[in-house]
């Protein structure tokens, strides 16, 4: 459930329902929880980001990187990062994201995303 679905739900409980503070408190402990859970969500992406980084920027030369690319990724996701590839640089050219997605063969959402990603690379 979205935090901001979760404060909705206890904001209307709290101004239109008289309860017992007993479950003010709960529905506070588990809103709490969730809050907690995205956070180390998002922490762990961060620490394992830094690592994968790290293990790619060590590698001396380009031979060395593709063996990296090579043991970390399957042949699908390799051909997937090609596609975003692809779809960065036709964006970067113009190209409307459903021509884009006829071109390459894959769904108008994957070029969303790459779209979206893009813009956000852009924003760095």
């Amino acid at each position: 459930m979205a935090v901001s679905n979760l404060f909705a739900i206890v904001s209307h409980l709290i101004t239109n329902h008289q309860l017992p503070v007993k479950f003010y408190l709960l529905v506070f402990f588990l809103f709490y929880i969730v809050l907690v859970r995205e956070y180390i969500a998002v922490y762990k992406i961060e620490v394992h980001m830094k690592d994968l980084v790290q293990f790619l920027t060590e590698a001396d030369g380009k031979t060395v990187l593709e063996k990296r690319l090579k043991a970390l990724l399957t042949p699908n996701e390799i051909n997937e990062m090609q596609h975003r590839l692809q779809i960065f640089s036709l964006l970067e050219q113009g190209v409307p994201q459903r021509d884009i997605a006829k071109q390459l063969g894959v769904g108008i959402a994957t070029v969303t995303r790459g779209s979206r990603a893009f813009k956000e690379l852009k924003e760095a």
